[in-house]
């Protein structure tokens, strides 16, 4: 039986510009089009906005799609891939705050508390900002799984560790993730203090739930995307300018 590989992502980089960043674009740019083409509907946006989104969602689908053609099969460079990688992704976020932003379009006067959520969520990413720098220096994630060679630092095992232990207690969870209380405790109040009917018979209701859930989803990706570019672009590239040497991922066939 041969050898699963550890890095199995970076020598199949055509695959996705080809695959990868069509599919996530077209499912998440979908789901966002189809709310804000609802939201049209019911006269909370315009169209405008609609067209927009739908045409930045078809220009990368369709760039991505072409450029894959051009690309080497196999890029070592581990900032390049990730760079790929986090353009596939990206778009998650974009189509959840579109969902999450409804509730507060179709809601009367209420900017002031878009911001407030919006500027809390801010700071809390901040937080996972400051808490992988902690991270990477205290477990020495550099030192522990790169090898340095002449010209490069290469890659050894996926930095597992980069997440934390999943054993946190409650207490330890509260501390470093509360910004889902925080959201939790805005939509109970939201459910509370919001006459639903009086505004907008049931389809404010709908966008609550949208939102609720949205801004949950928002949260939880947008710090995956905080984490993932401080440990594979922004530390990589501050490195490389230091030492001049380039970080790669290993050689295909050293891993076989």
């Amino acid at each position: 039986m041969s050898k699963s590989l550890a890095f199995p992502m970076y020598y199949n980089v055509p695959l996705i510009c080809r695959l990868g960043i069509p599919v996530m674009w077209g499912i998440c740019g979908g789901l966002g089009s189809f709310a804000l083409f609802i939201a049209t509907l019911k006269g909370v946006v315009s169209s405008n906005l609609q067209v927009y989104f739908f045409g930045v969602t078809t220009a990368v689908i369709i760039t991505s799609a072409v450029a894959s053609f051009f690309v080497p099969k196999v890029i070592r460079r581990i900032r390049i891939v990730y760079s790929l990688i986090g353009l596939m992704t990206c778009i998650t976020p974009t189509a959840i705050g579109v969902l999450s932003v409804m509730y507060f379009i179709a809601k009367p006067n209420y900017l002031h508390s878009f911001m407030l959520l919006i500027s809390v969520i801010c700071m809390w990413l901040i937080q996972v900002y400051i808490e992988a720098t902690r991270r990477v220096k205290n477990k020495k994630l550099i030192e522990r799984n790169y090898t340095e060679q002449d010209d490069c630092f290469v890659l050894q095992r996926p930095i597992n560790e980069f997440n934390g232990d999943l054993k946190l207690n409650a207490k330890q969870h509260a501390k470093k993730n509360w910004i889902y209380i925080f959201i939790g405790a805005w939509s109970l109040y939201e459910f509370i203090t919001t006459d639903f009917k009086a505004l907008l018979p049931l389809d404010l209701f709908m966008y609550w739930i949208f939102s609720s859930i949205g801004l949950t989803l928002l949260a939880y990706s947008c710090s995956r995307l905080v984490q993932g570019f401080y440990l594979w672009f922004y530390i990589i590239r501050k490195l490389e300018r230091k030492t001049g040497k380039k970080f790669l991922f290993p050689e295909p066939k050293s891993l076989q």
